[in-house]
């Protein structure tokens, strides 16, 4: 019997996998004693981007998401593939899905999201400044739209709830703070 935290696992299977995810079930036992049953998801690794311009304004990307079943304003973002780096595919990521270019990179940290049924690496927050439009190269299962706003409409969108992904609300109000400096 394997233990985790507090938290003694009695078997674990496998339920589904592909390229991005790989969901198992744990049957456990509670630190109370009772048996239950955690669904994890494990994600591969991936980056996220929050490209800002000389004029602090934001770009967001607008896109359907499948789980979601909506379209979502949200960063730019991507899995780390093969040998890349998590900067080389935040350059890539955000060059394909925007067509810019970031001559600075700021790491803003790294973070979880649904930690008691995610588990993946902590995810990369990027902000990428000083900005060169080119021009967008989006992946053949790619549909999606840019926009851009001013900072402090980003963070108003936050407040009121029109951003609601918890990294691109997250990123947002670190790019603030960090623009305070």
């Amino acid at each position: 019997m394997q233990k985790k935290g507090p938290y003694k696992v009695l078997s674990s299977r496998e339920i589904y996998r592909n390229p991005w995810i790989h969901v198992r079930e744990d049957k456990v036992v509670h630190p109370s004693g009772k048996k239950g049953v955690f669904g994890i998801v494990e994600m591969t690794h991936g980056v996220c981007v929050l490209p800002v311009n000389s004029e602090k304004e934001v770009f967001l990307i607008k896109e359907y998401r499948y789980g979601a079943e909506k379209e979502v304003l949200s960063l730019i973002g991507g899995t780390v593939e093969n040998a890349d780096t998590e900067l080389s595919t935040a350059k890539r990521e955000l060059k394909e899905e925007t067509g810019l270019e970031a001559k600075k990179w700021v790491k803003l940290g790294n973070f979880n999201a649904y930690e008691n049924v995610v588990k993946s690496k902590k995810l990369p927050l990027y902000l990428a400044l000083d900005l060169i439009q080119g021009e967008q190269s989006l992946d053949e299962n790619e549909i999606l739209s840019v926009f851009k706003f001013p900072l402090s409409q980003a963070i108003e969108m936050v407040l009121n709830n029109s951003i609601n992904s918890e990294l691109s609300a997250l990123a947002i109000l670190l790019a603030e703070k960090y623009f305070q400096k």
